[in-house]
């Protein structure tokens, strides 16, 4: 019934079977691949077909054979064509929206200022790692594909700010051509987090967001690229009640803005470093960071050496 293909061998010929079976494996799958396999069934059909005619009829077989045999050449060829082009289409398909036609230059300033590291975490850049260690999928934010999309983080520890380009996708839409105001809260609650990581924790994910007040200045059209900061205005310590262990509370101010300057969205939140949310302490939640002082880059110690930083075309919506 999934298949458009008519078998044209007789019921009980064996290849018949085969044919049938192709097909059933087949309607489950991708469009791509369904149409692939349609091509390789009806080669099939047309050898059995011709291999039934040179047995009742006078046809040569040699001509017949020599026919079924372009068939399901031809077919062939069609048909890993097609595969091929599924896959790199769902390739396409696992970056997402993220087109960013063009880096600001702020970026590329960012990238080359001896006061700011590039900030890279595993789960970030490795989907296999990310995947092996109990991630369930892609990060809302950091992940290729996001609706919203910050691709990178620069830290400057003087300054203790984090910075980096954010980029708004069609995913993102509310109101005709304007992003939803959730993705731009969404991606100002990302950056507060992890700039308090960064200056107050040891470590990746050591701390939680507990208050955010966000105002809401300007609306973003879809497809532009904002920059996206986050300050730490005070740091305060505080003894658990529960464990008694010392806790940090960290106030942080955060804000979306373009090349000129102009304010999109504001954000002032708190968050508590030295909070673990996970019900077990691993491995994972006891990595520090780490700085290769040359690159000027900073990582997690799930790495074991300073990792290569992906290329920027990634940015443009190619499969890395």
């Amino acid at each position: 019934q999934g298949s458009r293909t008519r078998c044209l061998a007789p019921p009980h010929h064996p290849l018949a079977v085969q044919i049938g079976v192709a097909r059933d494996f087949s309607f489950g799958g991708r469009l791509l691949r369904v149409r692939g396999a349609e091509q390789f069934c009806l080669a099939l059909s047309l050898f059995c077909s011709a291999f039934e005619m040179s047995r009742s009829s006078s046809c040569p077989a040699p001509l017949l054979a020599a026919a079924a045999a372009g068939a399901i050449a031809g077919a062939a060829v069609v048909g890993v064509v097609t595969v091929a082009w599924g896959r790199r289409k769902r390739r396409l398909e696992a970056t997402g929206d993220c087109k960013i036609p063009s880096l600001p230059d702020w970026v590329r300033a960012l990238e080359s200022d001896k006061d700011h590291y590039r900030l890279m975490i595993r789960e970030w850049e490795d989907p296999a790692w990310r995947e092996e260690h109990g991630w369930h999928g892609r990060d809302l934010i950091h992940g290729a594909g996001s609706a919203v999309h910050i691709p990178c983080y620069f830290y400057n520890s003087t300054e203790k700010a984090l910075r980096g380009p954010v980029y708004f996708g069609s995913a993102s839409e509310s109101h005709r051509g304007l992003c939803h105001g959730g993705a731009m809260t969404s991606a100002l609650d990302d950056v507060l987090g992890h700039v308090c990581f960064l200056v107050a924790g040891r470590g990746p994910w050591t701390g939680a967001t507990v208050q955010l007040n966000c105002k809401l200045c300007k609306p973003v059209g879809i497809g532009q690229v904002l920059k996206i900061e986050a300050r730490v205005k005070e740091q305060v310590k505080i003894q658990g009640k529960v464990t008694q262990q010392e806790k940090t509370k960290v106030f942080i101010e955060a804000s979306l803005s373009d090349d000129n300057g102009i304010i999109y969205a504001t954000m002032e939140g708190v968050s508590i470093a030295g909070v673990n949310l996970q019900k077990e302490e691993t491995e994972l939640d006891l990595r520090q960071w780490r700085f290769d002082d040359d690159r000027r880059i900073m990582y997690d110690s799930a790495w074991s050496v300073c990792p290569q930083p992906r290329d920027w075309e990634i940015l443009k919506g190619k499969p890395s």
